[in-house]
């Protein structure tokens, strides 16, 4: 339910700020052989947006499931709640993915995802084992997927730099 409600939407709106992005992007690639003002423009608005959607949301999201979903979805809007942050930078993040496929480095991608993968189902065996609760696998989840998260926009900031595209 949190997916379909925070997931769904930010994946429909980050889609098409990547196909603007994509499009603006190769624009300005042809005509400056960069696209350094794109990229800084696209991240401005995105963070704006961002912020302008989760953190009024954090405030009022476990209220908000109640209202909607009926008081015994609250605790649902307390695991939302836990889960904004990877939705937040997530949102800003994905339009720019596409940067992977225009440098090629799809395969950098599969094994950051792959390893990724493989830290989250790792993370939720020691979590079963230890017999932590789910609580500790959220926020274990949130810090893990804010990582990878830095670590992809940071390969793409890298590649953008050293390309001086």
């Amino acid at each position: 339910l949190i997916e379909r409600v925070l997931g769904i939407p930010s994946m429909i709106i980050g889609k098409s700020v990547s196909q603007v992005f994509f499009q603006a992007a190769v624009e300005e690639k042809n005509i400056l052989n960069s696209i350094h003002e794109t990229f800084k423009s696209t991240l401005k608005k995105l963070i704006f947006i961002s912020l302008m959607i989760f953190v009024p949301l954090f405030f009022v999201i476990e209220d908000l499931f109640a209202l909607v979903f009926g008081s015994e979805w609250r605790e649902a809007g307390v695991y939302a709640k836990i889960l904004l942050p990877v939705f937040f930078f997530n949102f800003v993040y994905n339009p720019f993915s596409v940067l992977f496929i225009v440098f090629e480095m799809q395969r950098v991608q599969f094994l950051i995802n792959l390893f990724y993968v493989f830290v989250l189902i790792g993370m939720f065996l020691v979590v079963s084992y230890c017999k932590l609760g789910f609580d500790w696998f959220l926020y274990l989840f949130v810090i893990v997927s804010m990582v990878f998260v830095f670590l992809k926009f940071f390969i793409l900031l890298r590649k953008l730099k050293q390309e001086n595209v």
